[in-house]
C-alpha cells in the first residue's frame, strides 16, 4: 500500500509540475524528465538505493557566469538527511561530495540554504552544462531509518553580489615604439609612410632630432603647459607644447620608445547586483593612499561594466565592450599602479571599502597576493563578479578583455 500511495503522489506532482525546459532570465534549465516541486522526494528507500537527477543548465548571457545552487528543505521524518550521501558531478567529475570529500544531504542543505547558496561551476557564455545530483542510501544503514523520509528542492541561479566590485586591472601596460625611421621630415612626411604610433601620437622633426607629440584629450584656448596641474599630470615628461593647425599639442619627448605607463592603465568595475548603482563619488585608492573619485552622474545597470582610465586616448588601441561606461579621471590612478606590486580599494560614497585586490608583492589585501603578470596582461576575476574575497578568485588574462 505504501508503494501505491507514493506512486499516486508522484503522478499528481507530475501533473501539477509538467516536465520541460524553463527559463529564468539568462538561465535556461532542462530538468531532464525529473522536473517537479519538490525535485527530490526520498521515501521508502532501501539500503543501497540511489536516486539520481540530471539537470542541464544553459548560460544564455553574453558573459561567463558562475552557477550556484540552493537547497530548500520541504519535509523530513526520522532525520533521514543525516545518513543520505550526496554527490554532484559534471562530465563524470565530482565537484561536491564524492572524491572531493564525503557529504551528507544534511550538510549540503545546511551549506546551500544561505543567501547565494553553493557555487557550483563556471558556465561560459552560450554554454550548456549537465549536472548530475546523486543521492545514496548507504547499504550499511540500520533499521532506525525504516519509513524515513526527506523531501527537498533545488534552486539554481547565477552568482549575485551585494555591491560593485573591481573586476579587471590592467597595470602592466605595454611599451609602444614610435617608429622613428619614419620621422625624417616635417609632420608625417609621406615619403616615410604611415607612422607606427597610435592615432593620437604624431611624429615630426626639428633639425636632426626626432620627436613625437601627444594630442590633448581636451581642447584648450590656452597653452596647457602654462598650467601647473597639467605638468603634474604628465609626470615623467617635460611638458612642451606646439601649436599646429590651430591645435595645441604637448608632451614633447624623444622617440626612442614611448611607454604608456600610468597613461595606459585602466580598471574595470562590474555591477553584479540586481540594482542600478549610481557612480557619483565612488573612488579608488592604491598603496599611495591617494583617493581618486568618480565625478560622474552616470549609473551602472545590473551586469554592466565601467572602465576607469586617465584619458579617453587610453582606449585608442583597445576593442572594449560597447556597452561599458567610460570614466576619464584626467589624472593617474593613485600615484600610478606599480608593476611589481600594489593594491586597490574600491570605496563607496559613504567611505566603506566594498572591494579590494592586491597583486605581486603588494600584500596589504592578501598574503600571498594575486601573482604578478607579464607586460601586456591584466588580472581578472574568474567570471564577472565572482568574489569569495580570495586571491584565487583572480587569474592572468592575455589579451585583456575590458568591458567584456
Amino acid at each position: 500500500m505504501k508503494r501505491k500511495f507514493l506512486f499516486v503522489i508522484l503522478v499528481v506532482l507530475a501533473l501539477i509540475f509538467p516536465v520541460g525546459i524553463e527559463a529564468y532570465g539568462d538561465l535556461e534549465i532542462d530538468f531532464g524528465g525529473h522536473h517537479g516541486n519538490p525535485l527530490f522526494f526520498l521515501q521508502d528507500m532501501k539500503p543501497g538505493d540511489v536516486e539520481e537527477r540530471e539537470i542541464s543548465l544553459k548560460n544564455k548571457s553574453y558573459m561567463d557566469r558562475y552557477l550556484t545552487v540552493r537547497c530548500e528543505e520541504v519535509e523530513e521524518y526520522r532525520n533521514f538527511s543525516e545518513i543520505l550521501e550526496i554527490i554532484i558531478s559534471v562530465d563524470g567529475i565530482d565537484i561536491y561530495g564524492g572524491t572531493t570529500g564525503y557529504k551528507t544531504v544534511e550538510e549540503f542543505c545546511q551549506e546551500a540554504a544561505g543567501e547565494g547558496g553553493i557555487p557550483l561551476s563556471i558556465v561560459r557564455a552560450g554554454e550548456t552544462k549537465v549536472f548530475t545530483f546523486m543521492v545514496k542510501f548507504p547499504s550499511e544503514a540500520g533499521n532506525e531509518y525504516q519509513e524515513a523520509k526527506y523531501v527537498f528542492n533545488l534552486e539554481f541561479d547565477f552568482l549575485k553580489g551585494k555591491n560593485l566590485v573591481i573586476n579587471e586591472v590592467y597595470y602592466h601596460s605595454e611599451e609602444i615604439g614610435c617608429g622613428c625611421s619614419c620621422c625624417c621630415g616635417d609632420f608625417k612626411n609621406e615619403e616615410c609612410g604611415e607612422s607606427s604610433c597610435p592615432d593620437n601620437i604624431y611624429e615630426y622633426s626639428t633639425g636632426d632630432s626626432c620627436y613625437s607629440l601627444h594630442k590633448s584629450d581636451w581642447e584648450y584656448s590656452d597653452n596647457p603647459c602654462d598650467k601647473l596641474e597639467y605638468e603634474q599630470k604628465y609626470t615623467g615628461f617635460t611638458c612642451s607644447s606646439y601649436k599646429m593647425f590651430g591645435i595645441y599639442w604637448f608632451n614633447h619627448f624623444s622617440c626612442d620608445g614611448w611607454s604608456k605607463g600610468s597613461n595606459g592603465e585602466w580598471v574595470e568595475i562590474f555591477n553584479p547586483t540586481e540594482s542600478t548603482m549610481r557612480l557619483w563619488n565612488w573612488s579608488l585608492r592604491d598603496n599611495s593612499g591617494e583617493l581618486v573619485r568618480f565625478w560622474t552622474w552616470r549609473s551602472l545597470e545590473p551586469g554592466q561594466f565601467a572602465l576607469i582610465s586617465k584619458y579617453s586616448s587610453t582606449w585608442d588601441n583597445w576593442d572594449e565592450g560597447e556597452n561599458a561606461i567610460k570614466i576619464y579621471l584626467r589624472r593617474k590612478i593613485g600615484d600610478g599602479l606599480d608593476d611589481g606590486g600594489d593594491h586597490l580599494h574600491l570605496i563607496s560614497p559613504s567611505g566603506e571599502i566594498v572591494d579590494s585586490v592586491g597583486w605581486g608583492d603588494g600584500t596589504a589585501v592578501w598574503n600571498p597576493a594575486v601573482p604578478g603578470v607579464a607586460e601586456g596582461s591584466s588580472i581578472e576575476r574568474l567570471t564577472p563578479g565572482f568574489d569569495t574575497d580570495n586571491a584565487s578568485d583572480w587569474e592572468e588574462r592575455l589579451p585583456p578583455s575590458p568591458g567584456n
